[in-house]
This record gives C-alpha cells, structure tokens and sequence, in this order.
C-alpha cells in the first residue's frame, strides 16, 4: 500500500497517476485517520460501526425532556441516520465508497464521520443550554410559540399513549383529519410542555445530565482529533458488480456506490493522508 502525504490544504490536484484515475474500478473512501488502525488491520466490514447507538439514545433522551430539537440542520436532526424515534437502528449502517476521488476528499473533512460528528454537535448544542440562561429562556420561549400539532408532530409523534389517545378522539368526536383536532393537540401540548419547563429551570437535572454528555465526548476525542485520509481501493467485477453505464459520468457524479459485503484490507492501494486539514472541492 502506497502512502501519499499531502501537506497543502488547498492542493485539489489528484495525487496519483492518470491511470489510477481513468480506471473504472478504482474507488475511494473519504475517513479520518483516527480509523487507519482498523481499516488497515480489518478492512470495512457490514455492520461493524465506529460508535455505539446507545450513545445516541442517550443524547436524545435528555434533549427530548427539555423539548431540544436541535438548533441547525446538522446534530440532533440527523440521528434519524442512526436511530428511529424508539431507538433501533433503522437500517443497515455499511460503509460506503465512491468512484469519484473529489467526493471522499470532500467527505474525509468530517474526520470523524458524519454520525460521530453529529453526535458531538448535539452534546455541544446541549451543553450550551446548560451554561446559558439566554438559551434556556430561547428554548422555553419556541416550546410555548409552538403550534399544538407542530408540537405534537416534533416531540411526541410515535409515542403509542397519545398517538392510541389520538385515534379514540377522533373517532369519539368524528374529526377526519388528525391535524384538525386543535382541542386534543393544545391539551397535550399543555400537559407536556410543563415537564419540559420543570426540567429547563432544573440546573442540577441539567447540570448532572452535562456530566454524562461530557462522558460520551470523551469516548469519540481520538476521532476529532485526526486528520483528513482518502483510501484508494482496487476493485473488480465481482467486487463491485454494482457500477453500470458510463464510467466517466459515474466518477464526475461522484455517485455512491453501495456496499454490502465485507472488503479486505489486501485492496487498498493506496492512503493519501491530508495532514494540515483540507478545503472543499
């Protein structure tokens, strides 16, 4: 295996020969190096995912009692990727690949994965409340602003007490759309947003739930600190029988291309290592 080391961020260039890049069956896979002890011992396995989805139930759990959904498109919104609103894994977590070498150069900037990533803005987001007044005051402020089936919709959709309690009332008051049962949806947002509120002004419940959040942090602190890697990977018809049509459109497209089925680490044929960062394509 080939190790290339690429010390300028802004170097966009392909490293590697024209060859390599014109070959149909090369593919790439964006990481950090916080993962090359596994990967170059293992290879990537189906399944065998770098953190623990206890660890995401646990978060949203605690962000869930105080009515935190998140405050940006990334973190909390994006643990649907990882875990349903019961939390199971909805669906299989296997790693994936790309024929485009631009695409896992963009992708390897999230060092620690998209999933560990997101769980760490989710703890920071969280922490954030805990230490500031302003946020606890902001976050009790939408709880009450929020519309009743917005509320439901948000934070107890999937919960079988009110969504059991939901059909009996509109069968008892014959109401055909759920979404027109205001007096059903504002009783339950009354009844759920005072939880919330006791726990939002409750700085040691808050306090103490901060300690666990640190703890889980902590366990993904070898992951953040890591640089950008791309792996080249050789592979072939039986490899990867999924790649079709044009090749070249296929690599511009950087299209994803779907694995599931372990590969061994003999395939790597090369690890260019981004050791000052990198910028987006």
């Amino acid at each position: 295996m080939e190790i290339i080391t690429i010390s300028d961020p802004n170097d966009l260039i392909f490293p590697m020969s024209k060859e390599i890049f014109d070959d149909a069956y090369v593919v790439y896979h964006g990481t950090g190096s916080g993962f090359i002890e596994k990967i170059e011992k293992k290879g990537w396995k189906v399944g065998d995912i770098p953190y623990d989805t206890k660890d995401f139930v646990e978060v949203k759990k605690y962000c869930d009692e105080i009515g935190f959904t998140g405050s940006s498109n990334r973190g909390l919104p994006n643990f649907s990727f990882v875990i349903d609103t019961q939390g199971n894994i909805p669906r299989n977590l296997n790693p994936s690949f790309t024929s485009n070498y631009s695409t896992a150069r963009n992708y390897s900037l999230n060092i620690a994965g998209e999933s560990i990533c997101n769980l760490v803005i989710a703890i920071d987001e969280y922490l954030e409340i805990v230490l500031n007044n302003k946020k606890q005051n902001d976050l009790k402020d939408k709880l009450f602003k929020t519309d009743p089936y917005d509320f439901f919709l948000n934070h107890l959709d999937g919960n079988p007490e009110y969504n059991d309690g939901l059909s009996k009332y509109m069968i008892e008051k014959r109401i055909p759309e759920e979404n027109q049962c205001v007096e059903y949806f504002e009783k339950i947002k009354c009844i759920e947003i005072n939880k919330m509120i006791l726990k939002i002004t409750n700085q040691k419940y808050l306090s103490n739930n901060a300690i666990i959040l640190k703890k889980i942090k902590k366990k993904y602190e070898q992951y953040l600190k890591s640089y950008p890697v791309v792996y080249v990977i050789k592979s072939n018809d039986v490899l990867f029988p999924v790649i079709e049509g044009d090749i070249t459109s296929s690599k511009k497209l950087g299209i994803n291309i779907p694995v599931d089925f372990d590969i061994s680490p003999d395939a790597i044929l090369a690890r260019i290592d981004f050791i000052n960062g990198g910028s987006i394509f």
